[in-house]
């Protein structure tokens, strides 16, 4: 069984050793924030010094970043079934779904596990970002894109709010949870 963590791992594998040891998976583990460089870490754990983005690119902060399908190309994934594609990668996931979906890649993947950012700029704490409520674009964008995986057979099986995002809604004067866990898995 194949897995793909593109979380900010920071140092904290706990998730990629648990799909190990619990489903036997062989865990490709990314995240180009770490200071550390590519290695195998045992025999079914391997990471990456790269990020996931929507182009193969370097971002300003030195990060390397890459397309889903170049880094399936660069490990011989390209055809192979994944068991599990898990996503938390700050705000970047509303530019890698559209290509994830328009490219194909996610035909192979059972299960994609996902943190979604409703409000803009909440992945990162800024006390002097008072309005935080998403635009209306943003909100027809991340609807698209939740209709767009449920025509490609995703149905969610998993969902929780994550508390550590919160902003004011300016239309409701109330606060909500920007952050959510979405767990999708793939039917027939």
């Amino acid at each position: 069984m194949l897995c793909y963590f593109f979380p900010r791992v920071d140092n904290d594998f706990s998730f990629d050793d648990a799909a190990i040891s619990k489903f036997g998976c062989m865990v490709h583990s990314f995240d180009p924030s770490m200071k550390i460089e590519s290695n195998k870490r045992g025999d079914k754990a391997f990471f990456y010094h790269l990020g996931l983005a929507d182009s193969d690119r370097t971002l300003a902060n030195g990060w390397p970043m890459a397309k889903f399908e170049s880094i399936r190309a660069s490990l011989k994934h390209s055809k192979t079934n994944i068991a599990i594609v898990k996503l938390d990668i700050e705000e970047y996931e509303w530019e890698v779904l559209p290509d994830l979906l328009t490219s194909d890649q996610l035909k192979t993947v059972n299960q994609l596990l996902v943190e979604v950012h409703q409000c803009e700029g909440c992945s990162v704490y800024n006390p002097q970002q008072t309005d935080k409520e998403p635009s209306r674009e943003h909100y027809i964008h991340m609807l698209e894109i939740m209709a767009e995986l449920y025509r490609q057979k995703f149905r969610i099986f998993h969902h929780h709010a994550n508390q550590a995002c919160r902003y004011l809604s300016k239309f409701s004067m109330i606060e909500r949870t920007a952050c959510y866990e979405l767990g999708f898995v793939r039917v027939s």
